[in-house]
């Protein structure tokens, strides 16, 4: 039987390649998948902002929780449609940020070297 070992970074790259493109997407006007984006962005945030927390609170980690309230499926925010443009492009480089700077953790980790 084959057996599959997945390391940390194999699930935080997918945890902020996925929303980057989700968030390209409703970026670029496809709306149909709103509640899509919502429950990826929102579930994305959560998972990089617990799978990085530390003894302090960092920026970063602020950063992700804003993201997870405004893109929370289940308390809706509304806002216009230049307005959800913008949070999409901040958004987009938020995650992309705090994606790589957990994918660079995890290859020190994963090297023996200091988290």
């Amino acid at each position: 039987m084959i057996e599959l070992r997945r390391d940390a970074r194999y699930y935080t790259r997918w945890a902020w390649i996925v929303p980057c493109i989700t968030l390209a997407l409703a970026f670029l006007g496809l709306d149909a998948a709103i509640a899509l984006v919502r429950l990826v962005v929102c579930a994305a945030a959560i998972y990089l902002c617990w799978s990085s927390w530390g003894p302090s609170i960092q920026p970063m980690h602020v950063a992700l929780i804003v993201l997870a309230v405004l893109f929370n499926p289940i308390l809706p925010l509304w806002m216009g449609r230049g307005t959800w443009m913008l949070v999409d492009l901040v958004s987009i480089w938020i995650v992309y940020a705090a994606g790589r700077r957990l994918d660079a953790q995890a290859a020190r980790r994963a090297s023996g070297g200091p988290a």
